[in-house]
């Protein structure tokens, strides 16, 4: 017998925000989920693949090829630090700083819709729940 529906929930709602922002984000040439990259991109630029990865709980082939391909879009700009010839850093271009404006705003509207009729404290506490879930699941190997 299965102990909850926790995790089965959490699926429904991530399989349906990846769904429909993959829908909202075809106008912009992003495939399945590379919005995610984009954005983190933006917010963090200079970060290296494996922080990207990590940041993303994502494994090590799915943001190579992911950011190859955005920087074939036109998205992403990898660059050596420092003359450092063993690291790239990677650095949002231009379009992705213009789109980066849309994907945050489709997100903050997912974001209100998943809180719809919640309280501040209690969306609050949904977060510290889910941080403690996050924390918790990332320990199992």
């Amino acid at each position: 017998m299965l102990h909850s529906n926790v995790l089965r929930k959490i699926g429904t709602i991530s399989r349906i925000v990846a769904s429909r922002s993959d829908q909202k984000f075809k106008k912009y040439d992003l495939q399945k989920g590379q919005h995610i990259f984009v954005v983190r991109i933006c917010e963090h630029p200079g970060l290296n693949l494996m922080e990207l990865t990590q940041m993303l709980n994502v494994d090590k082939s799915t943001t190579t090829k992911a950011v190859q391909k955005l920087e074939k879009a036109g998205y992403v700009r990898k660059a050596h630090p420092d003359d450092n010839r063993k690291s790239l850093s990677l650095y949002p271009t231009e379009q992705a700083k213009q789109v980066y404006e849309a994907l945050l705003a489709e997100e903050n509207v997912q974001v209100d819709l998943c809180f719809d009729g919640f309280s501040e404290a209690e969306k609050k506490q949904a977060l510290e729940f889910l941080e403690r879930m996050c924390r918790n699941i990332e320990t199992y190997r």
